[in-house]
């Protein structure tokens, strides 16, 4: 560890899915480096439940439940939003101010659900006078409509309150656009990441078994995780219907959430549930063990990851990297340069037909050891995340030394 110890808290307002392991990541390795770790949450359990019995018993971790104000009720979601905001960044004040020991930083690892137009920096000044540092995941101009956007004065981003003197950096899990941000925001911008936790383990679970028993010799193509519009479900099922069934098996396991589905979508998923082809099989529900979880892709031959106008990092993609499966992604942005510059498996065209889907599994090799592979692996592994922040708190406390 190369900081002194420091107290550092870690705001969340929300533990589920995504957001409770990278909550508990990031406690964990706080705690490798030395620190002593407060997390503010409105339901701790999950993220005590995520966490290593070794890290829960050192004593240097503290759970604090967050009683979050309600929200607001407006017509203009504009106003909503900002109201929103502002309600949260006055409850954190007033947990930090109350606290017996007040935090060296607080860190908000989604810092997504921290900002909004209209929260300028000089308002959350007065509302915050902490020092905070925010990951912020999906920053949507850095990618789509980028020349537009940067013509437009910084006032008028979303995440303008970066520019708010408390704030010590942002991080973001997009190396392509670091500078990009930087530059707008004149803040230090610092690339996370998008590691697997808890730590991959050799795991058999039952789900697994059943579908390589079902699957029999047959490449097992899987879409795993949430079901939603933007992930590309209803081009998977188009896949899905030209494939050879002689040859393909297809896996699909997640909640399903019908928003913004095609009335053609939803029938034919329907159909889907209460006829499967005998070359398909459902699980419709979120897995709640993360290593059987992990164990669904291990099982796979190919992971679908072809999701519509995302520009995005995907923890699909780390995972599928990690256990050696070739991905299918589509055109654009970061994941499929990420699959290009590191061979992690085949970039689809815009708007593809079935034919092109199913030409794409035949171009798949299932080889995924290659010295790039290797090195993408390595670039988004846990143990990154240890370094990133190490060398964050150092610059920070080294600007706090700098200004005694």
């Amino acid at each position: 560890m190369s900081t002194s110890p420091q107290t550092i808290w870690l705001a969340e307002v929300a533990t589920s899915g995504h957001r409770r392991v990278w909550l508990a990541a990031f406690a964990d390795a706080l705690i490798q480096l030395g620190h002593q770790v407060v997390v503010l949450v409105p339901d701790p359990e999950p993220v005590r439940a995520t966490l290593p019995s070794e890290t829960l018993e050192g004593g240097n971790i503290t759970f604090k439940q967050w009683d979050l104000p309600e929200l607001p009720q407006r017509n203009r979601a504009y106003l909503s939003n900002l109201s929103t905001m502002l309600r949260r960044w006055r409850s954190l004040a007033r947990e930090v101010k109350v606290a017996p020991e007040k935090p060296d930083l607080v860190i908000l690892p989604f810092l997504d659900v921290f900002v909004s137009h209209g929260l300028m920096p000089q308002l959350l000044d007065r509302i915050f006078p902490f020092a905070w540092y925010g990951i912020y995941f999906q920053p949507q101009w850095t990618r789509i409509n980028t020349a537009k956007h940067l013509k437009r004065p910084t006032c008028l981003f979303d995440t303008v309150a970066v520019q708010s003197k408390h704030c010590r950096g942002i991080g973001i899990l997009d190396e392509g656009v670091a500078t990009l941000v930087a530059d707008k925001h004149q803040r230090a911008v610092d690339c996370f990441p998008d590691f697997i936790y808890p730590p991959i383990q050799a795991h058999a679970s039952k789900l697994g078994a059943e579908v390589r028993e079902r699957a029999r010799s047959r490449t097992v193509v899987s879409f795993l995780g949430t079901i939603q519009s933007r992930k590309g479900f209803e081009s998977f099922l188009k896949l899905l219907d030209a494939a050879d069934s002689e040859r393909h098996y297809f896996l699909i396991v997640g909640k399903f959430t019908p928003n913004r589905f095609p009335a053609e979508v939803l029938k034919r998923w329907a159909e889907l549930k209460t006829n499967s082809p005998e070359n398909v099989w459902i699980y419709n529900g979120a897995i709640e063990d993360d290593q059987d979880y992990y164990d669904l892709f291990r099982q796979s031959d190919v992971i679908w990851g072809a999701y519509e106008n995302w520009p995005h990092s995907s923890n699909g993609l780390t995972l599928a990297a990690a256990l050696k499966k070739p991905i299918l992604v589509n055109e654009g942005y970061l994941m499929a340069e990420r699959v290009r510059a590191f061979d992690l498996g085949v970039v689809l065209p815009r708007d593809c037909s079935a034919n092109t889907l199913t030409a794409a599994l035949g171009e798949i090799d299932a080889d995924r050891s290659s010295q790039s592979a290797e090195s993408f692996r390595q670039s988004q592994a846990l143990a990154q995340l240890k370094l990133v922040l190490s060398s964050v708190l150092d610059r920070i406390k080294k600007q706090g030394d700098s200004h005694k």
